[in-house]
């Protein structure tokens, strides 16, 4: 059975004054053992607000007090109101207590502590670790990388059979084993999918290891190999770029006007006009980005993971500004050059609605694609790969790529470029051959 979660007024504790006042605080209960949390003040003031609430309100000593008797009416009350807001707001933080106990398997009243004081704990547990790592994703806006976490965990979990295991678990003979289970039977995920998983649980080992949770590394440092160490695998690179005739198809197409394509095709262009600019960069993009004829940015993706983010700069073309000009926001209050996201959005709505206008691009393009008789899928993905082909051919040399990508490393260029070399390898040898 698991622990059970209580929103409790601890009347244990002698009162503070003459006005009945006790903290307010979370009961853990588990193997009839109890564990009393605080509730944090400013937690409840940022959910409660108006100046008609404030005689609920009461500073305890680092906790949430409030008056028994308001206490008592607010939780049995069923009329809306202010005493109904009260209730919702304890009855939310109850819940939330909830989910953190539910998801600790097997649960312990240290760990419970420690999650809901956002305290990192020490303990040998790999799932534990993510939880922790995904929640600090997460509090840091960055809930693409919290998902992708988050799946690497499931499909790991699913490898154990639901069991939480130590760091030590998992050998190089067992990751070996992890891999062929994730590239057969039912899973059969690729080569990149495999890859981003692998890279998240390396990560997650890494951090262990700074926090001293073990000594055990089982993948490779570097160039270092050996038999006990496991290397993750390097997906295939493939030639996602479309030539110049078919991009000239691309860019000479012209929908009916006010077909509901229009802006998606337009966005596409501009994902290849700007350099391979990704989506999430292009929808964050505002008018104080456009200086002296260039458009400066740092990409969203690196921005918060590098010590020093890397300066973009792309021509603001004429080709750009028409398309541009055509779509962007003229609501000062919504600053994006383009109209997607807006200043009211939280980090995981921008999420959520960037998501999806990506794949409205997708849809648009692959229509696009079928009705120009291109083989290739047409993605945004190819935009960028395409942009980068089409830089080399003209000369430019793979550092100027990468940096034009928002590359950290010319070996994830040149991983974009390797469908471009077996081209060039077919043509030479075709070109050798010829007598």
């Amino acid at each position: 059975m698991g622990a059970s979660i209580s929103i409790y007024l601890d009347t244990r504790i002698k009162k503070t004054d003459t006005d009945n006042v006790y903290p307010v605080k979370v009961r853990a209960t588990y193997n009839r053992e109890r564990l009393y949390l605080g509730i944090d003040k400013a937690r409840v003031n940022n959910i409660l607000s108006g100046s008609q609430l404030e005689k609920f309100r009461y500073d305890g000593k680092g906790n949430y007090s409030i008056n028994k008797d308001t206490f008592n009416d607010a939780m049995k009350v069923k009329k809306a109101g202010m005493l109904k807001e009260l209730q919702t707001v304890f009855r939310g933080i109850e819940l939330d207590a909830q989910r953190i106990a539910d998801s600790i398997d097997p649960f312990t009243l240290e760990v419970f502590k420690a999650r809901m004081s956002k305290r990192k704990t020490k303990e040998n547990r790999v799932f534990l670790q993510f939880d922790e790592l995904i929640d600090e994703l997460k509090a840091s806006d960055r809930i693409g990388t919290a998902t992708s976490y988050k799946n690497a965990a499931t499909s790991l979990k699913k490898f154990t059979g639901g069991k939480d295991v130590s760091f030590e678990y998992f050998t190089k003979d067992r990751l070996d084993k992890y891999k062929t289970w994730m590239q057969t039977g039912d899973h059969s995920n690729s080569d990149t999918t495999v890859g981003i998983y692998l890279r998240a649980f390396r990560t997650l080992f890494n951090r262990a290891i700074e926090a001293g949770i073990t000594t055990q590394y089982p993948f490779t440092k570097g160039k270092e190999r050996g038999k006990d160490k496991f290397k993750i695998p390097k997906g295939k690179g493939r030639n996602l770029a479309l030539n110049k005739p078919d991009l000239q198809m691309i860019f000479d197409y012209v929908l009916p006007e006010k077909h509901p394509y229009c802006f998606y095709l337009d966005c596409w262009k501009l994902l290849y006009l700007m350099g391979g600019l990704n989506p999430t960069d292009l929808c964050m993009l505002r008018e104080s980005n456009i200086q002296n004829g260039l458009i400066y940015f740092y990409r969203q993706k690196t921005r918060r993971t590098s010590n020093e983010p890397k300066e973009i700069k792309v021509p603001y073309s004429e080709s750009v500004k028409t398309i541009v000009d055509k779509w962007k926001q003229t609501d000062i209050k919504d600053p994006y050059l383009i109209p997607v996201i807006n200043e009211s959005m939280d980090a995981t709505k921008r999420k959520a609605v960037i998501g999806q206008f990506v794949k409205m691009v997708n849809t648009a393009m692959k229509a696009v694609g079928d009705d120009l008789k291109i083989s290739l899928r047409i993605t945004t993905y190819v935009a960028r790969h395409s942009i980068a082909t089409q830089l080399l051919r003209s000369g430019a040399s793979v550092k100027f790529i990468g940096d034009q990508l928002g590359h950290h490393d010319t070996k994830t260029t040149e991983a974009y470029l390797e469908g471009f070399e077996d081209e060039q390898i077919r043509k030479a040898f075709n070109n050798a051959t010829k007598f």
